[in-house]
């Protein structure tokens, strides 16, 4: 394995109460991968998860923008199933090494407002996930405060 920090992918896992099937099924019809199957969970709750296939990405900028023009072309009843599930977790992955030393990846404001719509008519939990690479060892300071 190499030694050296990068992204690798954009995964989106999902939770309902309703099974997700139909919802899986529209997901990939439209590009995205399953790598977590529908699942039920002992509790009762659903869980899927999917990648997008195609592109090989040195950012996440692009695999978002996959996953949300899928999303953004789901139909009325596939729509209803994603509006019905109780947690939408775009996680970002990356590989982590010793190099380089400082890492920094951006996402656009245009990108963070799709996110937003995609889950704006939905009265549950979305969220947007970075793993992180490294604890930030240049802290300053705070004003006021005794170092």
């Amino acid at each position: 394995m190499e030694a050296v920090t990068r992204y690798r992918t954009t995964d989106l896992d999902l939770d309902s109460a309703e099974d997700p099937t139909a919802l899986a099924a529209a997901l990939q019809i439209r590009g995205l991968l399953p790598v977590r199957p529908v699942t039920k969970y002992p509790g009762g709750e659903w869980f899927c998860g999917f990648s997008p296939g195609g592109g090989d990405y040195d950012e996440p900028e692009p695999h978002l923008a996959d996953i949300l023009a899928v999303i953004e072309g789901l139909d009325g009843p596939a729509r209803s199933a994603w509006a019905g599930c109780s947690r939408r977790l775009f996680d970002i992955g990356y590989d982590c090494g010793r190099e380089p030393f400082a890492f920094r990846q951006e996402l656009s404001a245009e990108t963070l407002a799709r996110l937003r719509r995609s889950v704006r008519r939905c009265a549950s939990h979305s969220t947007l996930t970075q793993r992180r690479i490294r604890p930030n060892l240049a802290q300053q300071p705070t004003a006021g405060r005794d170092s």
